[in-house]
């Protein structure tokens, strides 16, 4: 059955319904706003750590010893910025995310 998943939630019937000669095995319903929210802060928490993850290599020790104070700043900022995104975000579908240091 078509369906828009950012929106709607595809459910399987518990048990089959006729109507109009047609046999339903399953309904689309409307998501809440509450769901389609959480549905987006989840995607956007998986990019975000993401983008974390990556920018772990950029922290080790190893690297950190090296870098100026801006640049530890920089990195400082830059994953704090990315940390503080799901509390922040006023729009979910137009996140501005931090630019990662060079």
């Amino acid at each position: 059955i078509p369906h828009n998943p950012e929106t709607q939630i595809f459910n399987l019937l518990v048990a089959p319904i006729l109507k109009d000669n047609i046999v339903y095995t399953g309904a689309v319903l409307d998501k809440t706003d509450a769901e389609i929210k959480s549905d987006k802060l989840i995607k956007v928490r998986l990019y975000r750590d993401e983008l974390l993850n990556e920018s772990d290599s950029y922290v080790t020790i190893d690297r950190w010893e090296d870098y100026s104070d801006a640049q530890k700043t920089a990195y400082r900022q830059y994953r704090q910025s990315l940390r503080d995104i799901p509390q922040i975000a006023d729009d979910l579908d137009n996140i501005v995310w931090p630019i990662k240091p060079n």
